[in-house]
């Protein structure tokens, strides 16, 4: 997914450099890091609930970014 947004937001940055239009590219997900394993354990300890549960009330407090 990262990948195809990247492809995309360059062939539109190339169309809409020439008009002086910047082209920006977010790429929605979860970067899966020690530091954020650890986030997700307290979180769904603390809410009582399983590590996925976790991660998607999460991401859904985020704006609603799925989880993939």
């Amino acid at each position: 997914m990262v990948a195809a947004l990247t492809a995309y937001s360059k062939g539109l940055s190339n169309e809409a450099g020439a008009r002086g239009i910047r082209v920006n590219t977010v790429a929605p997900g979860f970067i899966e890091t020690t530091a954020a394993q650890r986030l997700i354990a307290r979180l769904a300890e603390k809410a009582g609930t399983d590590e996925g549960t976790a991660r998607q009330d999460l991401m859904d407090s985020l704006g609603g970014v799925p989880a993939v």
